[in-house]
């Protein structure tokens, strides 16, 4: 669940005390709204740590991607590029966005690909520990 949707779906819990947030999941960085909460990258005691979380957050860092048709000529795919991003400054969106409690965190397409190429580039061990993982449950 993310943050947000906390907030919204059990806000009074959190405000009683009744709920409390221990870790902050496929973030790079402390949430501004959870500064005292800290990420699992924190968390992590090991290189070998890191590397797992790098690959089971990476969904999580682009959770709702866009995308294009294939072969979409390299003007138009920046112009919509441009315009997805300049929709998520727009003051009308993101008050909108406000008052839905919508988190809004995008990322442009430079950024996504940077992450497909690190998942690309995860060692065979660290899959390898990540599936020891899925079985052991």
């Amino acid at each position: 669940m993310t943050h947000t949707s906390v907030e919204k779906a059990m806000g009074d819990w959190l405000k009683q005390g009744k709920l409390r947030i221990l870790l902050q999941f496929g973030h790079a960085e402390r949430l501004t709204a959870l500064p005292n909460v800290p990420t699992a990258q924190e968390l992590a005691r090991t290189p070998a740590d890191k590397e797992l979380l790098d690959l089971v957050e990476a969904p999580f860092e682009m959770a709702r991607p866009f995308i294009a048709p294939p072969d979409i000529p390299p003007e138009r795919a920046a112009i919509l590029k441009q315009a997805f991003l300049a929709t998520h400054k727009d003051p009308d969106y993101l008050r909108e966005a406000k008052d839905m409690q919508l988190d809004i965190s995008p990322l442009g397409s430079e950024d996504i690909q940077k992450i497909i190429a690190r998942v690309a580039r995860t060692p065979s061990a660290v899959i390898a520990r990540y599936n020891a993982v899925l079985r052991s449950k």
